[in-house]
């Protein structure tokens, strides 16, 4: 709770306490301003319009309770609206050079378009800003480095895709599509031990690449809402990981997920929240060679000893799980540990799948994968050439 209060007290800095830098007007000298009893904002020049809150302030600091949080060397925002109001956009904001001073974080530049502040400082009421939010609003971070835990990350890249918008029976807003996409996040291990420096080292990759898609299309058929969510990611020297949800819900469980606050949610207020199908594609290109290189040496045994013992493990696991169930799904795995390829788990249910009865087969585990419809497929690498394309579950495997 303590970080969501920080969020909104940001949020509030940098949307909704701007008209106080305005009397300040052009500043040569370093600027210190209480938006609240604890919260400080620091800039040593620039200047704001206070009828729209537009301009440019450079050299910035935010504290809280005294402690500094973050600095940016140059912060730029554009909006329109009266602030505090529904109504104020943030045409454009753009931060350059964000540090944060708690964090092993930096950000080159964060950049938002066409968006109300309230998205971000009004956590607890987002369906009130929804209809500031349009098909031209986006946002972008740029230059991201983080470094901690014996590990470094870099991403270049995480944008927001293009959103579509349309409207409910009785006039609300409502999010057609959404999605992000993540471009080159690079973990790198700063240290030679550990089980995630040898995992790399026995792809022959120096680092771990990753390039991320992840949509979601919403739809409203006979009064019922219809949300299919997609996941591609790319690993270099690991493989690829695909995954598509599809899910069907009311539009009062659709508000209560996506749209308002979701800090108090109740299990019973989303019992019309059902699985529609499910798939899960890895196709491996050096993961399971890798994963086994590094159990080899963990346990200084020969690579196929390692692998057979693997093999073992993973049959007495499933048997005691899933008596019933595992001797369809033991086999598939066996052939993708010993011959790598594709595997493929799908979940397609006669009917909706309520999210609710999951919990009424924790101790039915085979009953669920019964009732699920629940299939795993090896293919190997020679029939995998339609990998890269995902397709609904119900298309593909049954």
């Amino acid at each position: 709770m303590r970080i969501m209060a920080m969020v909104e007290k940001i949020g509030y800095a940098l949307f909704g306490g701007m008209a106080m830098w305005a009397m300040v007007g052009t500043a040569q000298a370093q600027v210190t301003v209480y938006l609240e009893d604890d919260v400080k904002v620091t800039f040593s020049s620039g200047s704001f319009d206070n009828r729209n809150l537009n301009g440019e302030i450079q050299d910035v600091a935010i504290f809280i309770d005294d402690h500094r949080l973050l600095t940016a060397d140059e912060v730029e925002v554009d909006s329109s609206g009266q602030p505090g109001t529904p109504d104020h956009v943030i045409k454009l904001l753009r931060m350059k050079n964000v540090y944060f001073d708690d964090l092993p974080l930096s950000i080159k530049t964060m950049f938002i378009q066409d968006m109300a502040p309230g998205v971000f400082s009004d956590l607890s009421n987002h369906s009130a800003h929804m209809s500031a939010i349009t098909d031209s609003s986006k946002f972008t971070l740029t230059g991201m480095a983080y470094s901690a835990h014996g590990m470094s990350m870099t991403i270049d890249s995480i944008t927001s895709m293009p959103f579509t918008f349309g409207a409910l029976a009785n006039g609300d807003p409502f999010l057609r599509k959404l999605g992000s996409k993540v471009e080159n996040m690079i973990l790198t291990p700063l240290q030679n031990r550990g089980v995630f420096a040898q995992f790399i080292a026995a792809t022959g990759e120096q680092n771990l690449t990753l390039n991320m898609t992840q949509t979601q299309v919403n739809e409203i058929r006979n009064g019922v809402i219809s949300t299919d969510i997609t996941l591609n990611t790319t690993m270099k020297g690991i493989g690829n990981l695909d995954a598509q949800l599809g899910m069907q819900m009311s539009v009062d469980s659709y508000d209560k997920l996506f749209i308002s606050d979701a800090y108090d949610l109740e299990p019973d207020n989303f019992v019309d929240v059902a699985l529609d199908d499910m798939s899960v594609m890895f196709t491996d290109y050096g993961a399971v060679n890798a994963a086994l290189q590094v159990s080899a040496l963990e346990q200084n045994v020969d690579y196929n000893v390692a692998r057979d013992q693997t093999i073992k493990m993973m049959q007495s696991a499933l048997s005691s799980f899933l008596p019933n169930s595992a001797r369809d799904l033991t086999p598939p795995l066996d052939r993708f540990i010993r011959d790598s390829g594709q595997l493929r788990l799908s979940a397609v249910p006669d009917r909706p799948f309520p999210f609710a009865n999951i919990m009424q087969y924790m101790f039915a585990p085979d009953a669920a994968i019964k009732d699920l419809n629940l299939k795993l497929v090896h293919l190997p690498h020679d029939n995998d050439n339609n990998a890269e394309t995902l397709q609904k579950a119900k298309a593909v495997v049954r």
